[in-house]
């Protein structure tokens, strides 16, 4: 169970429920067709790619093919490393992507955390208070460029002068900000700016070396919530809440095996890995109400699964997907 801190209140349930597939792994193209297809088929509402220097494909040409081989499925990058391009170029790439999908993109952005992307990219890796404060003012500038209007723009980290947008995004006042973030900073700007949050995973609840976790799962949930919240104010309810799904997703009708195997191997209890929301190990019947309880406690309805869980999770999303559309 998920353990409340500070007498924050649930959030009431009543968006529909989305999933998402993360496509992680390099395709021919073929094997992209097939699998952008196939998303779409199985009832997934959007297809993202991550953002690394590590062994997948380039988002942003995969994108532009799964506009082309889809006719529904919403597209994005969960998420975008804000410091990988500029934001005046990078606009223009978003803009092209919602057009050639006919208003389908989800423009996902961080704040970039993996210090390894950094090194094999020749980029230097700085703190995170200048990589949050970064990303902040990329924000800003691209939405000011999806306006249309001319934009001058002197900033602390980037500056655009006489620049007008082309294209233009389909959707308007542009395709819906999904920000991903673990941390109260970003999470709480999060609350405030974003269309979609994407609660990450918060490192208070993993071990580091030989010191345990300072938090368990669901506390740092808890916290991690209440800070979208502070956030979002009087907004919430215009707010998608996500989260990633910890693979590998176990559908069994004996979940103690698979608990205390994953366990074993994250150096937390049992007990612990269950109280992740994250964490999908049971029969469908019992994820399925678990994510309605999550829903209704924590506000959170949309869901991502990575390419291998793909199959494994169909029968929970085919469930919670009809009941959305009833």
């Amino acid at each position: 169970m998920v353990e409340y801190v500070g007498g924050s209140p649930p959030v009431p349930p009543g968006r529909p429920f989305r999933f998402a597939v993360v496509a992680s792994q390099v395709h021919s193209a073929s094997s992209w067709r097939s699998l952008c297809r196939e998303v779409e088929a199985l009832g997934y509402s959007s297809l993202y790619l991550p953002d690394s220097c590590g062994q997948q494909m380039g988002p942003l040409a995969a994108l532009g093919a799964a506009a082309a081989h889809t006719d529904h499925l919403r597209l994005g990058m969960l998420v975008a490393n804000n410091d990988f391009r500029s934001p005046c170029v990078f606009a223009k790439e978003l803009a092209t992507l919602d057009v050639l999908s006919q208003g389908r993109l989800e423009w996902g952005v961080g704040a970039g955390w993996d210090a390894r992307d950094y090194e094999s990219g020749g980029l230097t890796f700085d703190s995170s208070g200048v990589r949050v404060g970064r990303m902040v003012e990329a924000v800003d500038l691209i939405q000011a460029i999806f306006s249309g209007r001319e934009v001058n723009h002197r900033g602390r980290f980037y500056s655009a002068t006489g620049l007008t947008g082309s294209p233009a995004p389909v959707q308007r006042p542009g395709p819906p900000l999904m920000v991903g973030a673990a941390e109260r900073r970003l999470l709480t700007f999060a609350g405030r700016r974003a269309d979609i949050v994407n609660v990450n995973r918060s490192f208070a609840a993993v071990p580091f070396g030989e010191r345990p976790p300072r938090k368990s799962p669901g506390a740092a949930v808890a916290d991690q919530i209440s800070w979208v919240r502070a956030g979002a104010g009087t907004r919430l309810a215009d707010v998608e809440i996500g989260m990633e799904v910890n693979p590998p997703v176990v559908v069994t009708d004996d979940p103690d095996q698979a608990l205390a195997t994953r366990a074993a191997s994250s150096g937390l209890t049992a007990d612990q890995v269950a109280s992740d929301p994250r964490t999908w190990v049971g029969s469908v019947s019992t994820i399925v109400a678990n994510l309605r309880r999550h829903r209704a406690q924590l506000g959170v309805s949309h869901w991502v699964v990575y390419e291998p869980d793909l199959h494994r999770a169909a029968p929970i999303v085919a469930e919670l997907v009809a009941e959305s559309t009833d």
